[in-house]
């Protein structure tokens, strides 16, 4: 019998694990597939970097603080 491969759903993700870097990239794919512009898509991209870097110093902060 053929099995059918069915896609993965966020609630079937650990997201404790899961990187911002990767989920950006597979956003800007997504954009893509939608036709959006190179500039947006340029635009999305710079703007998500920049949260995910906050993010990043956030947490850094966060672990010192825990030390």
């Amino acid at each position: 019998m053929l099995k059918v491969k069915r896609n993965i759903g966020w609630t079937d993700i650990d997201m404790s694990v899961i990187e911002l870097g990767k989920l950006l990239k597979h956003y800007t794919q997504c954009l893509k597939s939608e036709g959006k512009s190179p500039k947006t898509i340029s635009w999305y991209g710079e703007k998500v970097s920049i949260f995910i870097r906050y993010l990043e110093a956030k947490e850094s902060n966060f672990k010192k603080d825990q030390e």
